[in-house]
């Protein structure tokens, strides 16, 4: 009988479902966020360590800071926006109202959000300041620019503006202007969606769709809106002067003519529809706001776009030459000035052959400057470039190579130029893994140079070129031969073919090198073979464990980690091409296309 009064023992509640699968997407959440910051982090310590090793450590800084200030600013101006506007409709909701049949969906929707507004609201907010602080980013260059505006002390012919307005000001001005109607779109949808499931805006009813409270803030955020719109056909204006067109950049007589008359009369358009959505705050009435609205909409389609382009085909088109020809002209005023030309007053034009009599003087004069004129094209000798002087199939020539002079045996002569870079996909495909990618195949191996002056008929072999020797670089004083063994550095690591990154440096001096290197007389065989290890002082060290972390991270590649090729003397080599090396130091200029090499004090340097 005992038994039957004895207690049963305790059991553990059993674990709900939902309990963890909440904890798993927590912690799935937790660990995706966990990585991207990471991912974020590790590029930019990279970048930093990058610019330090440049001597460029104070434009990273610079760049760093002004983005982060922009996402910052820009995003809680947008944030904050939306969180205000939307809190007030929620605020000045109506407090009784009697709900239709047609309205039953909306209440469901109401019910389910009112007890997570506050949540809701914050994500909101979050979210559209996250887009708005990243489009902000993007700006920086903009930014700076207008912070450090400088004046030029010469002004424009149209609106009597400095020109450093054009460059420095009003691209940042433009930017402004549209993030300040972005915020007034992205604030009214946000503002019209809470009033509508709070009742502040019913599309059911016949009469009184809008509440006061609804109506006053539509009004006030549309009327910020048009007027924002119109500060923005103001600044067009001053865009005309920089437009491109078919034939030159600049005003032209359709932009004077048709275009600036129209921008100036929607300013005003816009400005009187603007002052109506302000005043419909107290007059309570759509009717004035909605014929402004659609007179401006209307005059910027007969002004800004039908009257223009009636204009330039009706007017311009029939005798183009002779519409165009002063801006044409002062297009090339402009030039002038801008190049330092405009104080030339006097021309000279000279003729194409001697005048007078032909004397054995002027022949010999003509003869020695057509012995030092180019006349071997380099875009035609390329290809005997690549098949007889790349040596091994992992090498290669640029595409375009390049024209430059040089003082061989005392004498200027002109010179066909390309580098014998490294390309990696010469290599033999059971030959690409990390480690030859990376710590054997790392660098390119001399110049090639050609007369460019000089061909050699009997020798088709070579496309009848005469290779040249004996490159003296600027600077040198026409010393020794520069391709001679100790002199003239014939190791490529940074150019137009380099790889993405290279890890170099050996443990200690007496170490040999692994890197591989063409063999001195490029004759040998293939099974020779030659190493050395990069000995230049630039690279970024990568021996610390953290630094190998954080490279591992930064271009997906654990082996920056796991091997043994990166020791504590490595460094690595990475944005080594050119123009992405002098665009990331001199982000505020616009770099030339087409750098060549040229060899200046014994060697290789990119211009």
């Amino acid at each position: 009988m005992s038994d039957l009064f004895d207690e049963e023992p305790e059991r553990p509640a059993p674990e709900r479902p939902g309990r963890r699968a909440r904890a798993l997407v927590i912690t799935g959440g937790v660990l995706v966020v966990g990585f991207f910051l990471l991912t974020a982090f590790a590029s930019i310590y990279t970048d930093r360590l990058w610019y330090k090793e440049v001597g460029y450590g104070q434009v990273f800084s610079t760049m760093l800071w002004t983005r982060v200030g922009l996402f910052v600013v820009f995003g809680a101006l947008m944030g904050a926006a939306v969180a205000v506007n939307m809190h007030l409709a929620y605020r000045f909701r109506p407090l009784f109202r009697m709900a239709a049949p047609a309205e039953a969906s909306v209440e469901r929707y109401r019910d389910a959000v009112t007890p997570i507004r506050g949540w809701l609201l914050a994500g909101v907010a979050i979210v559209v300041g996250i887009f708005a602080g990243t489009s902000a980013i993007g700006q920086w260059r903009t930014f700076l620019l207008w912070r450090n505006s400088e004046q030029f002390g010469q002004q424009d012919a149209y609106f009597d503006k400095d020109i450093s307005f054009y460059v420095f000001q009003l691209p940042w001005w433009n930017f402004v202007i549209d993030f300040v109607m972005a915020v007034a779109v992205v604030a009214l949808i946000g503002t019209a969606v809470v009033h509508y499931l709070y009742g502040g805006i019913r599309l059911q009813q016949a009469h009184d769709r809008l509440s006061p409270a609804a109506q006053v803030q539509l009004s006030v955020l549309l009327g910020i809106f048009v007027l924002a719109k119109s500060v923005d056909y103001f600044l067009d204006r001053y865009d005309l002067v920089t437009d491109d067109h078919r034939l030159f950049t600049g005003m032209n007589y359709t932009a004077e003519n048709a275009l600036l008359p129209a921008r100036n009369i929607l300013v005003g358009v816009a400005l009187i529809c603007a002052v109506l959505f302000f005043l419909n705050v107290w007059r309570k009435t759509w009717q004035l706001p909605s014929v402004g609205l659609a007179l401006l909409a209307l005059s910027a389609v007969l002004l800004g776009m039908i009257w223009p382009a009636i204009v330039q085909n009706f007017q311009v088109k029939p005798s183009e030459a002779d519409k165009e020809n002063p801006y044409i002209q002062a297009n090339i005023d402009a030039t002038r000035e801008a190049y330092g030309l405009s104080d030339i007053t006097t021309e000279t034009s000279y003729q194409g052959i001697p005048s007078g009599e032909p004397t054995e003087e002027r022949g010999s004069t003509v003869l020695k400057q057509l012995t030092t004129t180019p006349v071997v094209d380099p875009l035609q000798v390329r290809d005997t470039f690549q098949q007889r002087q790349r040596v091994r199939g992992y090498y290669s020539v640029p595409a375009v190579l390049d024209v430059d002079r040089y003082t061989i045996d005392g004498q200027e002569v002109p010179l066909v130029l390309g580098l014998r870079e490294l390309d990696q996909s010469g290599i033999q495909a059971s030959d690409q893994n990390w480690s030859n990618l990376h710590t054997e195949y790392t660098h390119g191996e001399g110049l090639i140079a050609a007369y460019a002056n000089k061909i050699n008929i009997n020798d088709q072999a070579n496309g009848r070129i005469v290779w040249a020797e004996g490159i003296r670089g600027e600077g040198n004083g026409g010393g020794d031969d520069l391709t001679a063994a100790g002199e003239f550095e014939t190791r490529v690591y940074y150019g137009e073919k380099s790889p993405t990154y290279s890890i170099v440096g050996k443990v200690d001096e007496d170490a040999d090198g692994v890197e591989l290197s063409l063999p001195s007389n490029g004759d040998e065989s293939e099974d020779e073979r030659q190493t050395t290890t990069y000995d230049g002082k630039g690279g970024v060290p990568v021996g610390s464990t953290f630094n190998q972390l954080m490279y591992a991270i930064k271009f997906g590649e654990p082996n920056f980690l796991l091997s043994g090729r990166v020791n504590d003397k490595s460094k690595v080599l990475y944005n080594r091409e050119p123009i992405e090396r002098v665009e990331k130091v001199a982000p505020w200029l616009t770099v030339d296309s087409d750098p060549y090499p040229a060899v200046v004090d014994g060697k290789i340097t990119w211009i």
